[in-house]
């Protein structure tokens, strides 16, 4: 096998090494040059998630495994873009969330309320990732609590438990959209303090 890392080649045996020393030995060069791991290009297919698994699986046919990496402000840009082109869509759809609630909730208002439960927990994790990068972000425009949704998944969470509908209306009018709208408006500052830096250069 073919170990492509950083632009350094690695020439390995496939019988001697496991999947799990692989990994190993990409996050140790992703540490020390202080990158990120977007992907591993494996065979020519693109793997994101569950890598070590696919490893294990392919093991033994695997010609080049090469690890693509990401700096952290481009990824922490790709995180930005993402969620702003997430909020385009969600804050419509929350004011119509709100109301179904307080029309009584059906089969669909329910799946909807646990994409909104899964949405706020990638949230969760980009809160993590900012406070782990805080230097890497321009000035002060994005703080870590900006993202954080620990008071509004434990009140979602009792609504829910106590089947009250109308609560579970105001929770999502009054708190969650708000703070969707917050993050929208810090990202739009932010992505246009950049623009007005790339124009004076």
């Amino acid at each position: 096998m073919r170990l492509v890392i950083s632009g350094q080649e690695y020439y390995c045996d496939n019988k001697e090494l496991t999947a799990a020393q692989i990994m190993g030995k990409v996050l140790e060069i992703s540490q020390s040059d202080n990158l990120v791991l977007s992907h591993m290009r494996i065979d020519g297919v693109n793997v994101y998630s569950n890598v070590e698994s696919y490893l294990e699986e392919h093991f033994s046919t695997i010609e080049c495994a090469e690890a693509v990496f990401v700096t952290v402000p481009e990824l922490l840009h790709d995180i930005f873009d993402t969620t702003s082109e997430y909020l385009d869509r969600a804050i419509p759809e929350l004011q119509e969330l709100s109301e179904e609630c307080y029309k009584a909730p059906n089969t669909g208002t329910w799946n909807k309320i646990g994409q909104l439960l899964e949405a706020i927990q990638w949230f969760q994790q980009t809160a993590i990732f900012v406070e782990e990068h805080r230097e890497s972000i321009p000035d002060s425009f994005i703080h870590e609590k900006t993202f954080d949704f620990t008071n509004e998944t434990s009140m979602l969470q009792e609504a829910v438990e106590q089947q009250d509908f109308i609560l579970l209306g105001d929770i999502i009018q009054f708190e969650i959209l708000t703070k969707f709208q917050e993050i929208a408006h810090q990202l739009q500052k932010m992505t246009s303090v950049e623009v007005d830096r790339h124009d004076l250069n």
